[in-house]
């Protein structure tokens, strides 16, 4: 029976979803992440309650914490390329997926399945957080402003 190329792909995506969202680490690499941004969120609202940073906007104080939370996102992907290596299950993946750059771009794809939403959750936890916190010395912000910047500390 022949399996038409769209089939396989969603196959492959899929196998390479249900393998990323099965690893623990994935999990406690992303709980982890998100625990350390909410603790780096209320240390810099705190530094901004108390006038240490200046007068910053919600979203700059909100978002303060991205750069130290990039590192979170570059181990889910080392855990993601590299959690087949380690007991041997490469040789199963590569027999079933001969093509090395295909399966890497599908394993890829999965990964950022997982982890776009979730650093809209993480980069959005920061600036709400911060807004609570500071809602009574706060400036307005405009919502198309705030969802450009969501979206690009997404990105």
């Amino acid at each position: 029976m022949s399996v038409s190329s769209s089939r396989k792909i969603t196959l492959i995506l899929g196998a390479e979803l249900e393998k990323l969202v099965t690893l623990p680490l994935v999990w406690l690499t992303l709980m982890g992440t998100f625990i350390l941004n909410l603790v780096l969120a209320a240390a810099f609202t705190s530094a901004g309650l108390q006038g240490a940073a200046g007068t910053q906007s919600i979203l700059k104080i909100g978002l303060a914490s991205m750069g130290y939370l990039q590192a979170g996102f570059i181990i889910l992907g080392i855990l993601a390329t590299c959690s087949e290596y380690t007991g041997g299950q490469i040789r199963t993946t590569l027999t079933t997926i001969p093509w090395r750059g295909f399966q890497l771009s599908t394993k890829h794809l999965a990964l950022a399945i997982v982890t776009i939403p979730m650093a809209f959750i993480i980069a959005a936890s920061g600036v709400l957080y911060a807004f609570i916190m500071m809602r009574d010395t706060a400036l307005v912000i405009e919502i198309d402003a705030m969802i450009k910047t969501l979206v690009g500390a997404t990105g």
